[in-house]
């Protein structure tokens, strides 16, 4: 936008001096467009554990306009690109919030995020059928998946919750602070 909307003006207004805080610090504050019924957690993102960053529900974002999208792909292509074979059924592994950990062809194992990667799916929450000798990959939701959806938080609002009640649900026993300040 070339300028911001009333509305975001005076959100920003409103909030100014407003941070989030865990055990007396800043966050790093991740968000990502739209999830796939749960928040994935920062050790299913960064391979770490962050108490503020773990998998929590949200809203049915069905809606969000890039919710679903597909790629489909020949089986060959497909083990060209990965550097691996393709033949056997395909077996899915899954984190607790529903997003692909390991995608399996017979006994080869590919990680999740690899395949979004190689693909460019949308989200790592995505099955994979075959359909003759192609491979469908159909994913749900868009980015990461890693603390605030924006989409989910856009509904939670529409739903009368306000941005207080928000970001404490995306980001697990934060405090909302003043930035001059560790208390609340």
């Amino acid at each position: 936008m070339s300028e911001p909307s009333d509305a975001a003006v005076r959100a920003a207004e409103s909030t100014r001096g407003t941070v989030l805080c865990y055990d007396g610090r800043l966050i790093d504050a991740y968000f990502h467009p739209s999830s796939c019924a749960f928040t994935a957690s920062a050790e299913e993102v960064l391979g770490t554990y962050i108490p503020y960053l773990t998998s929590v529900d949200t809203p049915d974002e069905s809606g969000f306009p890039a919710f679903v999208n597909s790629v489909r792909i020949s089986a060959g292509e497909l083990g060209e690109k990965i550097k691996a074979g393709t033949e056997g059924e395909i077996f899915i592994s899954y984190y607790n919030s529903g997003r692909v950990k390991n995608l399996y062809f017979g006994e080869t194992a590919v990680p999740g995020e690899e395949m979004v990667e190689t693909l460019s799916l949308k989200s790592q929450c995505f099955e994979a059928v075959r359909d003759g000798s192609d491979i469908v990959f159909t994913s749900y939701g868009y980015g990461s998946g890693l603390g605030l959806s924006q989409y989910g938080a856009y509904l939670e609002a529409q739903s009368g919750k306000n941005f207080k009640e928000i970001l404490v649900h995306y980001f697990s026993s934060v405090k909302i602070c003043d930035i001059n300040s560790t208390g609340e």
